[in-house]
C-alpha cells in the first residue's frame, strides 16, 4: 500500500514538473491592445462584456466612437489621453456599481470631448475670474462643462454631482463661494466667482 501511495506522489509530481516545464516554454501573454472604446467583437474586459450586453452602454460608446478620433488638441490643453481614459473607465468592473461607474465615465468623457471640440474651434466666450496666482479666463461649454485657462494652461473640468461614482481626470466643486478646480486628485487651483 506504501508503495503504490509513493508511485502516484511521484507520478503526480512529474505530471506537475511538466506543466511547468510546459508553461515555462509557452509564449508571454501580451498586453492588452490600445482601445478608444468597446470592440465588442473582442471584449476584453469585464467593462466591455457590461457594455456589449447593455444596450444604454452600447449607445453612449456608439456616440464617443463617432467623435473619436479626439480633435488636434491645442498647445496648453490638459486632457487625459483616449486610451487613458478607457483603461482607467475599465476599472469600474471594481466597483460595486460597475454600471453606474460606466454610464458616469462615458458621460464625463462625451462631454470633455464635445469641450475640447469646441476650443479647438475658437468658440469658448472666456470671462475673467479672480483665482490664486492671478486672474485667469471660464467658459462654459455645455451641461456641467467649464473650461479654465490660466499661464496658457487649460483644463476642461466636470462640474457633474457624478463624482461620487467616477472621478474625472480633473473636475471642479464649489466650495464656500469659491471654485476649486481638481486635476487627479490634487487642487489645482481655487477661483471666485
Amino acid at each position: 500500500m506504501r508503495t503504490s501511495a509513493l508511485t502516484t506522489s511521484f507520478i503526480v509530481i512529474l505530471a506537475l514538473c511538466g506543466s511547468v516545464r510546459a508553461l515555462a516554454n509557452s509564449a508571454p501573454v501580451p498586453p492588452p491592445i490600445e482601445q478608444g472604446t468597446t470592440d465588442c467583437a473582442s471584449s476584453t474586459y469585464a467593462s466591455d462584456q457590461l457594455v456589449c450586453s447593455d444596450e444604454a452602454l452600447r449607445a453612449l460608446d456608439r456616440k464617443l466612437r463617432d467623435l473619436l478620433p479626439l480633435p488636434a488638441i491645442p498647445p496648453g490643453v490638459v486632457i487625459e489621453g483616449q486610451s487613458d481614459w478607457f483603461r482607467r473607465s475599465r476599472l469600474c468592473a471594481l466597483r460595486a456599481n460597475h454600471y453606474d461607474c460606466l454610464r458616469a465615465a462615458y458621460r464625463e468623457r462625451l462631454s470633455v470631448v464635445k469641450a475640447l471640440r469646441h476650443i479647438a474651434n475658437g468658440l469658448p466666450k472666456w470671462r475673467d475670474a479672480n483665482c490664486d496666482g492671478g486672474t485667469m479666463r471660464l467658459a462654459e461649454l455645455g451641461h456641467n462643462v467649464v473650461a479654465v485657462e490660466q499661464n496658457h494652461q487649460i483644463w476642461i473640468v466636470l462640474t457633474a454631482t457624478e463624482l461620487v461614482i467616477w472621478k474625472p481626470f480633473a473636475w471642479a466643486r464649489t466650495n464656500g463661494g469659491r471654485l476649486e478646480i481638481h486635476e487627479a486628485g490634487d487642487i489645482v487651483l481655487h477661483c471666485n466667482f
